[in-house]
């Protein structure tokens, strides 16, 4: 997993020391560096595939209280911020910041009243003094548009991950878009693309190269699209317009 606090100890499953897993056969177990060390390293990727885990012993790090807001725009800026997080994302030197969490940029079609918007998240993790965060490019915020949130809705999510490539990061947004145009008479559907920096130096942090990653030194952009939607006369469009977006994106 990754938290805003990933830029400074990296993956959250780097963090963990041991845990305790029921296997399949009842079998009670501890996983750690030196005890079932495989079955350790497994669970920092494999899900629940190995068995159920009961307990887990995590390093902590001191914080106190930190700083986080959104920035929210109108979809007619979504180039500019696309060149921003691209930019940011590429992670120069001087740019990078460990204390600076995101940015989770989030573009949004809101069926129920027909618009596009962004949001993007910052955070500044630091315990004390002053605030550095390193994204946003002069865009200034727009007034954002309340609507009431709906009950028992319908939802589907699909990740994938691709390199910092702007050409890359404008397909991946204008596949987003396709899928606005396909899903847009599905009602009460709220479809989302969010963009996920993977910096170099967030890969190096913790426990020794888990997912060989440590050695790249070049950024990635988690990919992760998201909707929810109404009505289950509408699953098969849904998933079938989710799936095949995902599809192009990793071809």
């Amino acid at each position: 997993g990754i938290s805003f606090f990933s830029p400074r100890v990296g993956f959250v499953c780097n963090i963990i020391l041991s845990y305790e897993i029921v296997l399949a056969d009842g079998t009670i177990v501890t996983a750690s560096a030196s005890s079932n060390s495989g079955l350790w390293r497994a669970l920092k990727g494999g899900s629940n595939n190995f068995g159920v885990v009961t307990s887990f012993i995590a390093r902590s790090f001191p914080s106190t209280n930190i700083w986080s807001g959104f920035l929210y725009m109108t979809g007619s800026k979504s180039n500019q911020v696309i060149n921003a997080f691209h930019e940011f994302t590429q992670a120069k030197p001087g740019v990078y910041h460990e204390y600076a969490g995101g940015p989770l940029v989030c573009f949004s079609y809101l069926q129920k009243l027909g618009i596009n918007v962004i949001s993007t998240h910052l955070a500044y993790t630091k315990p004390a003094g002053s605030v550095h965060l390193g994204c946003g490019a002069g865009l200034a915020p727009s007034e954002w548009v309340r609507f009431p949130a709906e009950s028992l809705c319908r939802d589907l999510f699909f990740t994938t991950t691709v390199k910092n490539d702007h050409a890359t990061l404008m397909e991946t947004y204008a596949a987003y878009k396709r899928g606005a145009e396909a899903m847009r008479r599905v009602r009460g559907m709220t479809w989302t693309l969010t963009l996920q920096p993977l910096l170099p130096a967030m890969m190096r942090k913790g426990q020794p190269d888990l997912q060989g990653l440590a050695t790249r030194t070049k950024s990635l952009v988690i990919v992760l699209f998201t909707v929810v939607w109404k009505d289950t006369t509408d699953d098969e469009l849904v998933d079938q317009t989710t799936r095949g977006i995902i599809r192009q994106i990793d071809r």
